[in-house]
């Protein structure tokens, strides 16, 4: 680039490069041709200078496509989902991390027998509310519950669903598998309408029932947590071979 400068200035300034060696007829310098001349040094120096500050400029480090997609491997990741484990019905099932778990102290003010244990899932403003008295002289809101009911081996589920007093107007009887048994899915009124899953243990000695309670058939924000409870309910051993303590593990 620099030689095809050099040569352009010398063909503008009207000189010519002469060879080394070679006997130069002395010219006489005029002030118009000693002006171009020094124009042209000028020129040439401030070319030379320009390269030279090209040539010493930092270069920006290259950035290539796998380096704009690294991840920071020690970035923490949120949980999305708890665990639930119940030791003394040894079943475990999962729910939406932002929803809270909680079992109910059945205690002395029991009426059902047959009621064993029962687990309510909240999500984090229901139970705030709960927590803070707002629904105190109320119904709580519709939510899901997690419900286990001793069952007499010699009756069948749909025969004990049938004639429970605990649900009313039952409907829409369909059969599924869930945790490896043969469950019993159905419809049910009462203080709300029910979607329910009726799951027998492996002795048949009792039967859990999860529930998603709704109101004039809207309860869009809990559907999600129920389908995540019956897409992963388990049972996992023989109830007499589990402790008595219920247990939330997160």
């Amino acid at each position: 680039m620099v030689p095809y400068l050099v040569s352009q200035l010398f063909s503008n300034s009207g000189l010519s490069p002469q060879p080394v060696g070679l006997s130069l007829r002395p010219l006489r310098q005029t002030p118009q041709r000693v002006s171009r001349g020094r124009r042209v040094l000028l020129l040439l120096t401030l070319v030379a200078m320009g390269g030279w500050a090209i040539a010493c400029q930092p270069q920006a480090p290259r950035v290539t496509a796998s380096s704009q997609l690294e991840v920071d491997s020690t970035a923490e990741v949120t949980p999305t989902v708890s665990t639930f484990t119940h030791r003394e019905f040894d079943f475990t099932f999962t729910y939406p991390y932002s929803y809270i778990a909680e079992p109910i102290d059945l205690g002395t003010e029991n009426h059902d027998p047959d009621l064993k244990a029962s687990i309510d899932l909240w999500s984090d403003r229901n139970y705030a509310a709960i927590r803070a008295n707002v629904y105190e002289g109320s119904e709580y809101p519709a939510n899901v519950t997690v419900s286990v009911y001793e069952k007499a081996e010699t009756i069948g589920l749909e025969e004990w669903i049938r004639q429970d007093f605990r649900f009313l107007a039952v409907m829409d009887v369909t059969s599924l598998q869930v945790a490896g048994q043969d469950a019993i899915r159905f419809d049910s009124t009462g203080l709300y309408e029910y979607d329910n899953i009726a799951v027998p243990s492996p002795d048949g000695k009792s039967v859990v029932i999860i529930n998603l309670a709704r109101l004039m058939e809207d309860n869009e924000a809990y559907k999600p947590a129920f389908e995540t409870i019956l897409s992963t309910f388990e049972f996992q051993a023989a109830p007499e071979q589990a402790s008595s303590e219920p247990s939330a593990d997160s």
